[in-house]
């Protein structure tokens, strides 16, 4: 049999009965008046009972308390032998990892309050980050995503005035250009720590072009063809869309060409080089072949490729077999005043015996010289 319930219009206390009802009208008398006598003392002895909660702390970080102003006067002892009393703010800082049992008493208008605290003091880890690049979209990872620990979020500053509160987001940049990003996070108590590194944006391809011209014609090739969209400009009002178009100038004259490429990621990139046409034709520029070679020849184990260049050039070298396939596609990127070796080993690029022709751009400058594998 189930005993009765006082509801709690009567009383604060629930009592179960495995046997008989004892719940009558003088034990709920007698009760409420224990109930009553009790709270009249509690309340003249300004008394209440102690709370405990956790508080995350990292080490060099300032406890403050209480979290809010008010006017109440507060006695503090912080667990690691320290002790503070007064008003709004108090302060303090760990300087060791731990445990801390943290007293709070708090006095207003007579009526006194105390308060217990944990505080776990420890170290935050410094978050990190990866950034993968697609033309100007960036894919940032995040290599912490704690969220349980980092209840507090995420902060990112993608270093162009834009933010993001997500675990890992991605960014679309709009210029080609060098930009600082951080990362912070931080926990409830709002301790934290920021990593950053700086990334460069890029179309990551190259709108360089070569041409081969007879007379007042010529077929332009630009040097990647690996993209969406071609838009050539020859300077004479002429233009195509062509992605190796053949031109003719009909006039004598010196021609700002230029190729601009854009991939479907929506990355643009162009090159621009003058071409002179005189009464002999259009004038192709030929590197010097003093600066230029690839040693030995005959070649059977390394091959090494010698260049040299005055100022800055875009280099690229390819190398191709007698059928006209491709075997070696090096793209140096761009080179300043020097001299460069670069070693070909013929077992890593599966190369076999025969002819091969190689061919170098230094910008618009290009050479060909014909090599033979024993």
């Amino acid at each position: 049999m189930q005993g009765n319930l006082i509801p709690k219009s009567q009383g604060y206390f629930s009592i179960i009965n495995n046997g008989s009802n004892i719940c009558t009208r003088k034990s709920r008398i007698f009760f409420r008046g224990i109930l009553f006598a009790f709270l009249i003392t509690t309340s003249a002895l300004n008394v209440s009972f102690a709370q405990t909660r956790e508080y995350l702390v990292c080490t060099g970080d300032t406890f403050i308390y209480p979290q809010a102003e008010d006017n109440a006067m507060y006695s503090i002892s912080f667990g690691d032998g320290i002790k503070d009393s007064g008003y709004y703010p108090l302060k303090h800082v760990f300087a060791k990892t731990g445990k801390y049992k943290i007293s709070v008493q708090r006095s207003l208008n007579n009526q006194n309050d105390t308060l217990s605290f944990l505080a776990i003091v420890g170290t935050i880890t410094k978050p990190a980050f990866e950034a993968a690049p697609s033309c100007y979209l960036f894919k940032f990872k995040n290599q912490l995503p704690d969220t349980v620990a980092v209840n507090g979020g995420w902060l990112w500053n993608f270093g162009d005035g834009s933010i993001s509160s997500e675990v890992s987001p991605s960014h679309l940049y709009q210029n080609e250009a060098s930009y600082k990003v951080s990362l912070q996070y931080a926990r409830k108590n709002q301790c934290s720590a920021n990593a950053s590194k700086t990334i460069t944006t890029s179309a990551s391809f190259y709108a360089g072009f070569v041409y081969h011209s007879n007379q007042n014609e010529a077929i332009f090739l630009p040097l990647d063809t690996s993209e969406a969209h071609y838009h050539w400009d020859f300077g004479d009002r002429d233009t195509t869309d062509s992605t190796s178009p053949v031109h003719l100038f009909k006039n004598i004259g010196t021609y700002p060409v230029s190729l601009l490429i854009r991939s479907s990621g929506g990355c643009e990139t162009n090159y621009t080089d003058s071409i002179s046409v005189t009464t002999a034709g259009i004038q192709t520029l030929i590197a010097n072949s003093n600066l230029f070679a690839a040693n030995p020849n005959p070649f059977k184990n390394t091959l090494v490729i010698h260049y040299e260049i005055i100022g800055s050039k875009y280099v690229i070298l390819k190398l191709y077999d007698a059928t006209g396939k491709l075997a070696i596609n090096l793209n140096e990127g761009l080179r300043h005043t020097g001299r460069y070796d670069v070693f070909i080993n013929p077992t890593q690029y599966r190369l076999r015996s025969g002819l091969y022709m190689l061919d170098a751009y230094f910008d618009q400058e290009y050479l060909s010289q014909k090599l033979v594998m024993e």
